[in-house]
Order: structure tokens, then C-alpha cells, then sequence
């Protein structure tokens, strides 16, 4: 079915020149793969993975319909080249909306304006481990926030003098039940604002009721939010990003509420063809229940190079990983690979 709907896909690209001027279908993507060599402290393993930016294809059109309004819709699937039974068809973003000089309104399932500022901060040492900002461990080792929220309606405002803001809720669907479980109900607001060679960006996320188990069983429910500030500045061709972020998850188990605090580090060099990139984040201690725990700050770290052999082509190569305090093992990854978008 999979394969199918892929191909239906393709053909609907390759027929897009029978469409009118101001409409148009766009079929883009990217194929990363990389060797990738990693060690945990208590296993060493080498794969061949779909490192980096992750892999997709993705369908993406718009239809004027007068007025200077709009119709759009995107459907993105994600890709494995190294293993075709992962993956499902739009299992990335499914959007449907309209958009006029005031913006845009989605409806359907995708990332956050949240995860929209990590990507961007990101993007300075977007490599095999990444920083993967968004994540900002808590006790469990898991993430605050989803990445990408489903039954979601968002807001996309236009470009006003270098600033532009987005919304985006995300209704819960399972109604309260016997159990207790509650219907999950998730909010988020971002700023963006460019002014020459600096950027600054803020994000807001909040996901209440969120479910670690299933809504049956009636497991543990929590209140997960996060803040992101960070701003970056470029200097001819060296630019320097910093942030900071804050985690917290108020749990339904007694004892089990945490937070923690992250001090965000990048920096990239253009030299010609070549793209150097470092960054690191700084994990304060876990308060577990207002009490830090011990042993429990970390720094996660990458350094590594972009070659771009073509304006679609580049070859990468990366060190990153996490160094922890405690008994906990340190995590190392080295990997090179290849990226390719169309």
C-alpha cells in the first residue's frame, strides 16, 4: 500500500506542469546515510544508519484561489535507507490550509513552533548525534516534549520588519475514563527576529495530561513544559549561537515531579566549500521533587565538518556524544556519511 501511495505521488509531481502558473505540486526530500561508530561504555557497535538529518520524502503543493488567498497542503513521510520496513506514509507532517498576506492557518499533525526554534538553533551542528536541544533530559533519560503534535491547528504569521510569531495546539481525543486518564491538551508559542547578522528566538511549549503509557491502564500522567531562548550573531563567515532552556515535568506519581536547566553553546565557520561546526550543551543538575540530584548534570558535545560538493551533495564527518557524571557511562559517536537533497 506504501509502495502505491509513493508512486501515485510521484506521478502527481511529474504531471505538475499541466497546472496552471500559480499552482504547483513539488516533490523534494533528502537521503542521508552514514557509517556510524558508537560506544556507550558497555557496548561498541558500528551500523550503517540514516544519521544526520533524518530521511524523507515529501509531497508539497498550492492553489491560488483569488484575492491573493491561497490554498496549500504538505504531506512528508520519513525514510530509512538502510531499513525499508521503518517508516509509514506522512509519518513526519500532514498539513491542509489556506494562507493570505496575514499568514497561514494549518490544520493536520507536524512539528511545533517549539521544536521549530531547537531546529534552528540546532542547525549550527546539525550532524549524526546533533544536540537535539529538544530533548532536555529528565530523570527518565526521555524527552519533555513531543517533537510533533497530532489534531493540531497552527498559526504562521507573515514577515513583519525581520519578526514573525507562531501558535499551535494540539486537542487531546481520548476523553476521561474509569481510570482517571485524562484528554491531553497541548499549547505552544514561538518568536523569531532577524536584524542583519542577528537572530533571536524564543518558544514556549506546554503539553498537559501527557500520556507515558496507555490511556487503558490509566499509568502515570504528567504536565511536561519547556522554555527556549537563543540568539545567534554572524561575523563574516563565523557565526556564534547561544541559549538557554528550561525542562520541567510535573508528574501524578508523588515524588516523581523534575526540572532542569540547559545552557546552549554553537559556533560555525564557512570556509569555502567547508562548513566547521561545534557545540555543546550544558545540563545543569536534575531537581527531583526541588532537591538536586547527584551526579545527574551532563554535557552533550559535537564537533564535526561539512563538505558541500554540490549546492544538493555534502559529505560529513562528526565526534559527539554525552559526558556524564556518576555511574552512568559516558556515550561517543564518530560518524561520516553522505547527505543528498532534491
Amino acid at each position: 500500500m506504501r509502495t502505491t501511495l509513493i508512486a501515485v505521488a510521484v506521478l502527481g509531481a511529474l504531471s505538475a506542469p499541466s497546472f496552471a502558473d500559480d499552482n504547483n505540486i513539488t516533490l523534494y526530500g533528502q537521503v542521508n546515510v552514514a557509517g556510524l561508530y558508537k560506544n556507550d561504555g558497555a557496548t561498541k557497535q558500528f551500523k550503517v544508519d540514516s544519521a544526520y538529518t533524518g530521511s524523507r520524502i515529501g509531497i508539497k503543493g498550492q492553489e491560488s484561489l483569488g484575492n491573493g488567498l491561497k490554498a496549500f497542503f504538505q504531506v512528508e513521510t520519513k525514510i530509512r535507507p538502510d531499513d525499508a520496513t521503518e517508516g509509514s506514509f506522512g509519518s513526519r507532517e500532514g498539513w491542509v490550509g489556506l494562507q493570505s498576506e496575514f499568514g497561514k492557518v494549518s490544520l493536520g499533525r507536524g512539528k511545533t513552533p517549539y521544536t521549530n526554534i531547537a531546529d534552528w538553533f540546532d542547525n549550527y551542528v546539525d550532524l549524526a548525534n546533533g544536540l537535539a536541544v529538544q530533548e532536555n533530559k529528565q530523570a527518565n533519560g526521555g524527552n519533555v516534549l513531543d517533537s510533533r503534535w497530532n489534531n493540531a491547528v497552527r498559526f504562521d504569521s507573515q514577515d513583519i520588519n525581520g519578526f514573525t510569531m507562531s501558535a499551535m495546539v494540539g486537542a487531546g481525543e481520548n476523553k476521561d475514563n474509569a481510570k482517571g486518564v485524562k484528554a491531553s491538551n497541548n499549547a505552544a508559542l514561538s518568536g523569531r527576529y532577524v536584524l542583519g547578522p542577528m537572530q533571536l528566538g524564543a518558544a514556549y511549549a506546554s503539553q498537559k495530561n501527557k500520556d507515558s503509557g496507555t490511556v487503558t491502564t490509566g499509568s502515570q500522567i504528567g504536565n511536561h513544559s519547556a522554555f527556549l531562548l537563543a540568539g545567534s550573531y554572524a561575523i563574516d563567515e563565523f557565526t556564534v549561537a547561544l541559549g538557554f532552556q528550561a525542562g520541567k515535568v510535573d508528574s501524578s506519581v508523588p515524588g516523581q515531579d523534575t526540572k532542569r536547566n540547559s545552557f546552549l553553546m554553537a559556533a560555525s565557520y564557512q570556509l569555502g566549500a567547508t562548513n566547521l561546526r561545534a557545540g555543546a550543551i550544558i545540563n545543569d543538575k536534575l531537581k527531583k521533587d526541588g532537591v538536586k540530584v547527584a551526579d545527574s548534570d551532563f554535557v552533550r558535545y559535537s564537533l564535526g565538518a561539512k563538505h558541500n560538493l554540490s549546492k544538493r551533495t555534502a559529505l560529513v564527518a562528526e565526534v559527539s556524544g554525552d559526558k556524564n557524571k556518576g555511574a552512568t557511562k559516558n556515550l561517543t559517536y564518530v560518524g561520516v556519511g553522505a547527505m543528498h537533497a532534491f
